[in-house]
């Protein structure tokens, strides 16, 4: 009997959500960064980016996160440039997709308990995913699940 207390006390602690930290929105925007760049998994969500193939051959990433204070640096590959929005046309125009890789994260709602971001990666013309990240924190850490959007 104790040992299946034990058992149900356990598994309920994975469906507890506790409140976001400040530092949260960094936190999940620096896991993104990294699906992408170094091929690392998103806590809670088990499935690797579909082409992280291409990834390692990029020279440049362009990072768009404008809801993040500029001051933030989402990673230290050398290879990552975040901009902002304004930024990005011009560097579009530099580089197209010659070996450079775009991504975009933004803020779609936040609550107490839950963050929600937008996400694209495009890395060619016919090259590119789109999701929705869903992030709660959980005693052991932020945790993510995704919903797949769209594809081109």
């Amino acid at each position: 009997m104790l040992i299946s207390q034990i058992a149900i006390a356990a598994l309920s602690v994975n469906f507890l959500s506790l409140p976001l930290r400040e530092s949260d929105s960094i936190e999940a925007a620096r896991m993104l960064v990294a699906w992408i760049v170094d091929g690392q998994a998103v806590p809670g969500y088990g499935e690797s980016y579909p082409d992280a193939n291409w990834m390692p051959a990029k020279k440049r990433f362009v990072v768009v996160c404008d809801d993040l204070p500029s001051s933030e640096t989402l990673s230290g590959d050398a290879r990552v440039h975040r901009v902002t929005s304004s930024e990005y046309d011009e560097l579009f125009k530099q580089y197209g997709f010659n070996e450079t890789d775009y991504i975009t994260i933004e803020r779609a709602t936040e609550s107490r308990y839950v963050l929600v971001l937008k996400f694209s990666n495009q890395f060619g013309s016919l090259g590119g995913h789109g999701y929705q990240f869903e992030f709660r924190r959980k005693l052991w850490g932020l945790r993510a699940r995704a919903k797949f959007l769209w594809v081109s």
